[in-house]
Order: structure tokens, then sequence, then C-alpha cells
């Protein structure tokens, strides 16, 4: 039983130059593979706050290079390198890059984890 149990765990490397398994957008890399609880992306160079988004759970937001802004609950927040941004699940928000060559890492619970509450 307890083997059985093992099977559902997964130890996964994702390399800067992997691309493997992972589905890359223009400026957008996974940096996890697959569909598990925890959903990650880089963004790398030019983004436009063109688009809002609404997530159902909590998401960080990490600047690793640049600047960004980002506008979430009407305020606006500037981000630049090694910030953090926490935004609870079902705050409305878009962001965009500031700096060429911006790289923000994007972390998230999957919309498809439903979080109870303790």
């Amino acid at each position: 039983m307890l083997a059985a149990s093992d099977e559902t765990r997964t130890v996964d490397v994702v390399r800067a130059g992997d691309d493997s398994g992972l589905v890359r957008e223009a400026g957008v890399r996974p940096v996890v593979r697959g569909r598990h609880q925890l959903h990650a992306l880089e963004f790398v160079g030019a983004h436009e706050a063109d688009r809002e988004f609404r997530h159902r759970n909590d998401e960080l937001m990490y600047v690793a290079d640049g600047s960004v802004e980002v506008e979430a609950d009407g305020r606006v927040h500037r981000l630049g390198r090694g910030d953090t941004l926490l935004l609870s699940g079902g705050v409305r928000h878009r962001w965009r890059s500031t700096e060429p060559g911006s790289r923000v890492l994007v972390v998230a619970i999957g919309d498809h984890v439903e979080v109870l509450d303790s």
C-alpha cells in the first residue's frame, strides 16, 4: 500500500534550456511540467497590460530582473528586482513590464484545485 502511494509523487527537474514536454509561447516559459496543484511560468521581455486576469486561487509574482507595474484592486504597484506581490484568489489584476529584459516568475495554485478554508 505504501509503495502505491509513492507512485503519485513527482520529482522533475526542468533545466533552463529544456523544451521537452513544455508548451511555450513567445516570452513565456513554463517552469513546471505537467498538471499539478502548483502552476508556474516565467515571463521574459515585454509584457503588456492588455489582458485582465482573475484566478480562483492565490498567485505570487516575483520579479527576478527588471521592473513591472501591477494594477490590482484599483491600485498600481511598482515592483523592481527581488520584489514580490501576493494576489489572493479572486483579485482582478493586470500587469506590464516597464524595462526591457524584465523576468517575472508567476507561481499560482492551479484553478482546478479547490482550497478549503481552515
